[in-house]
């Protein structure tokens, strides 16, 4: 259980973290998307233990769990608007009060709601259950020097599912107000993120099984010239279980996107996808395709696509997990082009002396641009290359303080190239 709930989290490290890479740093493969519904706790029974607790056990309505958390963050940044030159320095601090409602089919992390491992992959969840999650963070931003990009940022998540006998339906919802800089902007920008998504679960026979996704998402830019986008798509996988340690199996993906000031465009991905996990220490999903992409005006993209995922435990304490991706997107930043992005990104952790935990993250992105008028080549973007390490202090069952770093260099041959370096203390509390 907690070898899938690494491999299902591990792709949404760079976008989960504290520091937050760029407004363009690639999402996970849609499968993975699928799956991590939302990060969990660090220890399986770590909820369990807590709700025997008074106060916990005060915060129990029959079945449905109220926990609230709370976090605060002083992190100095040494260049806030990402620019080669002239750069800015501040000392930045984060309020992140929240709370989640939720059943006990749920589990709640820090940042938000997902299914309990156990009932979402085992298939094996009582036949009629249904289960919810609320969950609302809102972080008041403050700049010690700058404060000029003072502001208050915005995460609500649902997610509602029911299990039949043989299908399960999951629906999810997150809205997101998010403000950071970019990197083709070279300063701080604010967007809004709306997405929802229905997950279905069929299994057909004792070898065979349908995963489904139908999903639809906005971006809206608030404060810099970039262009808003909708997307819709529908994924779908067919699975052959060859044993209990393997399946495999064909998937496919029509979808639209649209966005204002440049052209539409249908696409359509064909993949195959294998997970296989030999031992309880090691297992990985791999999958790969290619992408067909027809644009209004007459322009069509032929490109390849992957994603892979690998999650290794050598021991109970610590964990070895590596990421990747290959995806097309078009740019929301200029007009009449696409975004060709690769990923790829190895994270390890390590807990000692019971109550410590270090944990270090290295990776790399690149971004290529390309007209979606002709058929050139990708000419320009960036690369760019980070390193994320932690130490946390698990003080009893509430309290955490989280020492993070986080180095990138970024090398661009149409933006600011530059280099940034921020250290952040983290003090979190929950129950």
């Amino acid at each position: 259980m907690r070898l899938n709930k690494i491999i299902c989290t591990t792709v949404l490290l760079s976008t989960t973290s504290t520091f937050v890479v760029n407004a363009q740093y690639p999402n996970p493969p849609a499968n993975f998307q699928q799956l991590a519904t939302g990060p969990t706790l660090s220890d399986a029974d770590d909820e369990e233990s807590t709700a025997k607790d008074r106060i916990t056990q005060f915060l129990n309505i029959g079945p449905v769990r109220i926990r609230p958390r709370a976090s605060y963050n002083i992190q100095y940044d040494d260049n806030i608007y990402l620019r080669e030159k002239d750069t800015t320095k501040d000392l930045i601090h984060t309020i992140s009060p929240a709370i989640a409602i939720f059943s006990d089919a749920i589990r709640v992390g820090p940042k938000g709601i997902g299914l309990r491992r156990e009932k979402q992959s085992s298939g094996e969840a009582e036949s009629g259950a249904i289960y919810f999650g609320i969950d609302y963070m809102p972080s008041f931003i403050y700049f010690t020097e700058n404060s000029n990009n003072d502001t208050i940022d915005h995460r609500f998540g649902l997610k509602i599912g029911k299990n039949f006998e043989r299908l399960t339906l999951d629906l999810n919802h997150t809205l997101e107000k998010t403000s950071d800089a970019a990197i083709e902007e070279g300063g701080r920008t604010s967007r809004l993120n709306n997405s929802s998504s229905l997950n279905l679960t069929y299994r057909m026979t004792g070898k065979t099984s349908w995963d489904g996704r139908f999903a639809y998402q906005t971006t809206e830019y608030k404060s810099f010239t970039g262009s808003d986008t909708t997307d819709y798509s529908t994924l779908n996988w067919f699975n052959y279980i060859f044993s209990k340690k393997m399946d495999f199996g064909p998937g496919f993906t029509v979808g639209q996107s649209e966005i204002v000031s440049s052209p539409g465009s249908l696409y359509e991905q064909v993949q195959l996808r294998l997970r296989y996990s030999p031992t309880r220490k090691l297992g990985f999903t791999v999958n790969g395709g290619l992408e067909f992409r027809q644009f209004e005006g007459g322009q069509k993209i032929v490109s390849p696509i992957f994603g892979l995922g690998l999650a290794y435990l050598p021991t109970p304490r610590s964990s070895i997990a590596i990421a990747g991706s290959k995806q097309l997107r078009p740019s929301n930043l200029f007009p009449d082009e696409i975004t060709d992005v690769t990923s790829f990104q190895i994270s390890a952790s390590q807990r000692v002396w019971q109550r410590v935990d270090f944990g270090i993250g290295v990776g790399y992105v690149t971004s290529d641009y390309s007209s979606t008028r002709s058929s050139s080549a990708g000419n320009s973007g960036y690369s760019q290359v980070f390193l994320s390490p932690s130490i946390t202090y698990n003080l009893k069952k509430y309290w955490s303080f989280s020492l993070l770093g986080n180095y990138r260099k970024a090398d661009a041959t149409r933006f600011e190239s530059f280099t940034n370096t921020r250290i952040g203390l983290t003090a979190a509390f929950r129950f």
